[in-house]
């Protein structure tokens, strides 16, 4: 019965690995893909790309940016909503290996490592990229966690081997090509401007029969607390003894693309936005691990006390509009001290 099976499942590995090498490096995000060719593509290089998920998406300005550092400089933003790590990290090396002519400036939002959850199986979006050597990294990373039971880690690993398998038999291939995956709807991804923010109030004007920024919105409105929850939460990690506790391996995969950058001539900066907090991986002695001329620290409630205020912010994780423009200027200011310390202008 062996010598019967066996020649099947060959067979069926060998189409399942030209499958993989057919298919586009980033064919479970049409709207990551689609933003990565227009830097790829562009009829002039774009001096600066910004790399994330929403924190980035939403709030990173480049008319007010361009407009603040006054260099002649264009940039564009190439984050999008639900791009973790370490999908925004292949994206940053995507872009540095395959631009005949790289981006002068790359900023990368600093997050932890994706911990899938039961929920991420419902849709290929949140496991297409999990190849064999992200699947390593990740399941070193966890099995590394302080502070975490050994039983909660085998159950994370168990799901991180899951996504591989689904990433390399393809369940969600037939639905991405063929179903409401393959309808790309560019202005939900390059915004108003066409550069790449996504302000949320445009958004919910743009798309009115979408109930999830409603949600969030009435979620906050409901209960403002949660914002002076996340700020306390923020500045007791700042305050922390949080030198020499971060993950070794995420640490490597970025020195890694550090190097691979250096070697393109790209300054890549790493930003920590507001409002963000991860209770799993120590992002704030990670960020502190990394040469002082590459960070820029938009998070610190004590330093950037702007960004936590209501008016501000559109729900518990996200800037508003207008907490968007003081964000973006914030970041012009951190490009500029990036410049004079580390580009030798």
């Amino acid at each position: 019965m062996f010598r019967v099976i066996a020649p099947h499942a060959l067979v069926v590995l060998v189409l399942l690995t030209l499958i993989r090498v057919w298919l586009p490096p980033f064919w479970g995000s049409p709207g990551l893909a689609y933003k990565i060719e227009h830097v790829l593509e562009a009829n002039e290089p774009f001096d600066r790309v910004f790399i994330g998920s929403s924190h980035l998406f939403r709030q990173v300005d480049p008319q007010v940016l361009d407009s603040a550092i006054n260099d002649g400089g264009h940039s564009f933003n190439m984050a999008l909503n639900a791009c973790f790590a370490p999908e925004s990290e292949m994206a940053c090396e995507y872009v540095l290996n395959n631009s005949a002519t790289p981006p002068k400036v790359i900023c990368l939002e600093l997050m932890p490592y994706i911990l899938l959850q039961d929920k991420n199986f419902d849709h290929y979006r949140y496991w297409y990229y999990m190849n064999a050597e992200n699947c390593i990294k990740l399941i070193r990373h966890t099995w590394r966690l302080k502070g975490t039971k050994r039983r909660t880690r085998l159950e994370f690993l168990g799901r991180e081997i899951k996504a591989f398998a689904y990433a390399f038999s393809f369940p969600g291939l037939r639905d991405r090509f063929f179903g409401d995956g393959s309808r790309l709807d560019t202005g939900s991804v390059m915004g108003p401007n066409r550069n790449g923010l996504v302000p949320f109030e445009w958004q919910a004007g743009y798309d009115p029969d979408n109930t999830d920024l409603r949600d969030r919105r009435n979620e906050l409105l409901a209960d403002t607390s949660t914002i002076i929850q996340r700020r306390r939460s923020i500045e007791k990690a700042y305050s922390g003894n949080s030198i020499g506790s971060f993950s070794a391996v995420h640490k490597a995969s970025i020195d890694r693309l550090i190097y691979l950058a250096d070697a393109r001539g790209v300054k890549l900066c790493f930003i920590l936005p507001p409002l963000w907090f991860d209770k799993e991986e120590d992002l704030v002695a990670l960020f502190r691990s990394l040469p002082s001329e590459r960070r820029i620290d938009l998070c610190d409630p004590v330093i950037f006390p702007e960004f936590y205020p209501l008016e501000n912010v559109f729900d518990a994780g996200h800037l508003n509009s207008r907490g968007s423009k003081i964000f973006s200027l914030h970041l012009a200011n951190g490009l500029r001290g990036a410049a004079k310390h580390y580009l030798g202008q």
